[in-house]
């Protein structure tokens, strides 16, 4: 494993180094869709004539997206072994992991469509 991560370490390396910068206006057309956080982005956000108010506003919220990221490693692995478990006539067990399944997908929804915004100036 510690040389599969340095081997994919120096690639990336590589790579961020070699291939040519991303231009000016790609990263304001990301920052815009996107609204990343974190000090890193306060020249593209300036570019992007969004004041800091309004960054902080639009900002993404990584708590809700965290619990959305439990939430949907919970639904495929949960849909998964329920699979198994069916398949093996474990019923019980099967039925519990659906229920589970539905549960956690049903929050990875909600939680999908809070965070991202379907307005169409959004999409522009």
């Amino acid at each position: 494993m510690l040389y599969s991560v340095a081997f994919t370490t120096i690639c990336w390396l590589i790579t961020a180094y070699v291939s040519p910068r991303t231009s000016r206006e790609r990263l304001i057309a990301f920052y815009r869709k996107v609204h990343p956080s974190g000090p890193g982005w306060r020249v593209v956000r300036e570019d992007a004539g969004i004041s800091e108010a309004e960054g902080a506003r639009q900002s993404d919220r990584i708590g809700q997206a965290a619990l959305g990221w439990v939430a949907g490693c919970q639904t495929i692995w949960s849909s998964l072994f329920a699979i198994g478990n069916l398949l093996y006539g474990r019923y019980q067990l099967a039925v519990i992991l659906m229920a589970l399944f539905v549960v956690s997908g049903s929050v990875l929804i909600v939680i999908i469509n809070s965070l991202w915004d379907r307005s169409p100036a959004a999409a522009s």
